[in-house]
């Protein structure tokens, strides 16, 4: 979603007519490649926390455990 944000100036400045003509069609080259190259970084994190499995929805309970504190439940209760 904050992507978009990076998007649109590319979007203004690919668009602009004068650079394309004055460079002959070179800036709208490297404008274009400089956008493959974002979305394919892009791309390279989604698929990195996708194979660790950070998207997944439904997540594992850690289990507890029985811990016994030596601190009697008495002296719990005074100092909490």
């Amino acid at each position: 979603e904050a992507e978009i944000v990076f998007l649109f100036p590319w979007a203004i400045v690919f668009g602009q007519k004068e650079l394309n003509d004055v460079t002959e069609g070179k800036w709208a080259f490297f404008a274009l490649l400089d956008m493959f190259f974002f979305i394919f970084i892009l791309i390279l994190g989604f698929t990195y926390t996708w194979a660790k499995g950070y998207l997944d929805w439904i997540k594992i309970e850690p289990s507890t455990s029985d811990y016994q504190s030596p601190v009697p439940n008495k002296m719990y209760e005074k100092y909490n």
